[in-house]
């Protein structure tokens, strides 16, 4: 598996973000402005791009990522179902007459290219995420989150760690058929979550429970 920023740096990624703003008020980026985004450190790059990402405003479509692994199709076909905020797929084609005539195994593994803006990741993990979901799915995000929360890119840092279920994001589960890990959640973190309308420490929660510390930054 291999996870990038689609950005070529990091500070492309804020500098797309801050041109983006800056223009509804009819501002543009300055030199000074350029000088302090090149000497942001990664806690401040982490820091910004979680006020961004938490806010939700249209902008945090400049936040683009690219996943390239080799799936099972069957979870290749349950990630791609997702076309909120318009993520880009580009998968290995299954043409028999591109495989020597042979039919093709309904779970064989093929390379797939996946590019999410910042909204279309979240989007897509707020359900996939959910332990409702197939067990080789939800297995397969939470690898692409630890590859990402490994990563030394903080804009990488910063995507995963706002990557939650959707009970965690709405702090309740809007499900009919409920999976039960809310109610867990919430009895696990009692006397630690004090503050649960804090989305940094709610979801900073979540993690921790996944193994996900994000010990490299402060809170």
């Amino acid at each position: 598996m291999n996870i990038r920023n689609k950005n070529s740096s990091t500070y492309d990624t804020i500098y797309n973000l801050k041109e983006a703003i800056l223009t509804t008020i009819g501002k543009k980026i300055g030199e000074k402005g350029k000088e302090k985004i090149k000497n942001m450190t990664n806690q401040e790059v982490f820091d910004y791009l979680l006020d961004m990402l938490f806010a939700e405003h249209s902008v945090i479509s400049n936040i683009e990522i690219r996943i390239v692994d080799e799936m099972d199709k069957n979870i290749r076909n349950q990630i791609f179902r997702h076309t909120k905020a318009r993520p880009r797929f580009y998968a290995q084609s299954s043409r028999p007459d591109w495989n020597a005539g042979k039919p093709r195994d309904p779970n064989e593994f093929t390379t797939n290219c996946m590019d999410w803006n910042a909204e279309a990741f979240r989007e897509m993990m707020r359900q996939r995420l959910c332990f409702r979901t197939e067990a080789n799915t939800n297995k397969w995000v939470n690898l692409v989150l630890n590859t990402m929360y490994e990563s030394d890119d903080p804009v990488l840092n910063a995507v995963a760690f706002v990557a939650v279920p959707n009970c965690i994001y709405r702090y309740g589960c809007p499900e009919k058929n409920c999976c039960g890990y809310f109610a867990k959640f919430v009895e696990g973190t009692k006397g630690t979550l004090t503050d649960a309308g804090n989305l940094r420490a709610r979801y900073l929660a979540y993690h921790k429970s996944c193994g996900r510390d994000f010990s490299k930054y402060t809170f």
